[in-house]
């Protein structure tokens, strides 16, 4: 990554990690927004508490879309997206499409582990 690239992504990193980590003002918020706009799915953030998964579900029950956001300074331990999949079968949420949006990388090795997954929905 060039040099300049790579002090932009700093900086949006840095960026990120200055915002709370829920609430609509926070990075919760934020992917809600961004996934709004790319979307046109309007969301709504899940009360703190027991989220089985899903920090943000969609306005309407049609569109099955969901997110969960991880606001995390170094990696994003791989017990800790495992477990809010997990979360999603315990509750049977109906969902095409769950979105991890995370400041940090996500592992090829966990993203592949992720996908052998059955899927949610049903």
């Amino acid at each position: 990554m060039n040099e300049t690239l790579y002090k932009h992504v700093e900086n949006l990193k840095s960026a990120l990690l200055s915002l709370l980590a829920a609430g609509d003002t926070g990075f919760e918020g934020l992917i809600g927004i961004t996934l709004h706009e790319i979307s046109g799915v309007p969301f709504r953030l899940a009360a703190s508490g027991s989220q089985f998964g899903v920090d943000g579900k969609p306005v309407y029950e049609e569109d099955i879309i969901c997110f969960e956001g991880k606001r995390y300074n170094g990696k994003v331990p791989r017990t800790e997206v495992l477990s809010k999949i997990a979360e999603l079968f315990i509750k049977d949420n109906k969902m095409d499409i769950w979105v991890l949006g995370a400041t940090s990388q996500i592992s090829t090795q966990l993203a592949d582990d992720a996908r052998e997954l059955p899927p949610v929905s049903g």
